[in-house]
């Protein structure tokens, strides 16, 4: 797995950025993922905590479940609203998205619940793709994609509010 960082630049927003090549199953797209940005745990900021309600990895799952067939034409996307509690006991609005994506014009798709729950994961474990970061890392959300130019790809978003 080849990995490399570099920093994204947009619309006033600096982020750490990780390039994963993809493997196997993924259409030997890339998957990008960004949102997992190091801070001491003494700083305070947007962060939440991930095991209030209830672990992300167990919201994603059944995010990724609740539309298991529907049909997606380019663009369109599914999401949904979550409030999470944050570190100082107030709350926090985390909104999960998924989307078809592409450049050519296709058919509508079916939800691919396999890749919602694959993109899922590997944001909630950015960090282990990021060079000085470790599990004390705090998360505040991100992107990750599948998708290659010439087909159409996936992508799931995770946002912190």
């Amino acid at each position: 797995m080849k990995i490399s960082t570099g920093l994204l630049f947009a619309i006033g927003f600096v982020g750490q950025m990780t390039d994963v090549a993809a493997q196997g199953s993924r259409e030997g797209g890339e998957l990008i993922c960004r949102g997992h940005i190091h801070y001491p745990p003494e700083a305070g900021g947007p962060f939440i905590n991930p095991m209030k309600p209830k672990p992300l990895t167990e919201v994603t799952r059944e995010f990724c479940a609740k539309h298991r067939g529907t049909k997606l034409s380019m663009g369109q996307r599914r999401e949904q609203t979550v409030a999470f509690e944050d570190p100082k006991g107030g709350t926090r609005e985390v909104i999960f998205r998924f989307m078809r994506l592409g450049n050519v014009k296709e058919p509508p798709a079916k939800w691919d619940y396999e890749t919602c729950l694959y993109l899922g994961n590997l944001l909630i474990d950015c960090h282990k793709y990021q060079k000085g970061t470790d599990n004390s890392t705090h998360f505040e959300g991100g992107n990750a994609k599948t998708y290659r130019w010439d087909i159409d790809g996936w992508e799931m978003d995770i946002n912190v509010l």
